[in-house]
């Protein structure tokens, strides 16, 4: 599976928004921003449970060589 598709995906399940957006935010500059700088994208600011926003964070990495493997998310998930 895709890691960056499901980082993606949980997102928006839990808050409604993907990753960089929110309700108050024009969603383009700030993706944009953090694929050029290759900074995270920003996560949702109505997600509160922790281990979600880990999950979101570690999946959507925008610099490859740091991304997370599914098997690195699937021990998060297990660990929590």
């Amino acid at each position: 599976m895709d890691v960056w598709a499901f980082g993606w995906i949980v997102s928006y399940l839990y808050s409604g928004f993907l990753p960089g957006t929110s309700k108050y935010a024009n969603s383009e500059p700030v993706i944009q921003s953090c694929l050029i700088t290759r900074n995270s994208l920003p996560i949702p600011d109505n997600i509160d449970n922790d281990t979600i926003r880990e999950i979101i964070k570690k999946s959507t990495i925008v610099d490859y060589t740091k991304s997370s493997t599914m098997k690195d998310i699937r021990a998060l998930i297990e660990k929590n």
